[in-house]
Formats: structure tokens, sequence, C-alpha cells
């Protein structure tokens, strides 16, 4: 298998959720707005909303 998951940094305008609670994000790719960080592309989030946990939160 050649895949694997990558992570992305989010950029909301809005209320950002607790630590640990499991969320659903729809947005478009952006330009980091922290020029000094080392990843050059972030989620601008349009929404995020809360949701229950996976019943099988694992990636594979």
């Amino acid at each position: 298998m050649d895949a694997h998951p990558v992570g992305l940094g989010v950029v909301t305008d809005g209320t950002v959720p607790d630590e640990g609670r499991w969320v659903r994000v729809t947005g478009a790719l952006a330009a980091n707005p922290d020029q000094s960080a080392d990843a050059r592309i972030v989620i601008r989030a349009a929404s995020v909303q809360a949701i229950q946990q996976p019943e099988d939160p694992y990636e594979y």
C-alpha cells in the first residue's frame, strides 16, 4: 500500500472546540497565514461541527 494519512493544520475565524473533541471540518486549502511555520498549506475552515467519536476511529 502506497497511501498514508497526512495531517493538515486548520485555521478558523470561529470558536475552537475543546481539545480531544471529534469535529467535522469543511473548507478549502489555503496558504498558511503563519509565514514562520514549516507547513505551507492549511485548511481554511468554512465550518467546524462537533461530532460523536466514530465507531472505528483508527486509520488503516
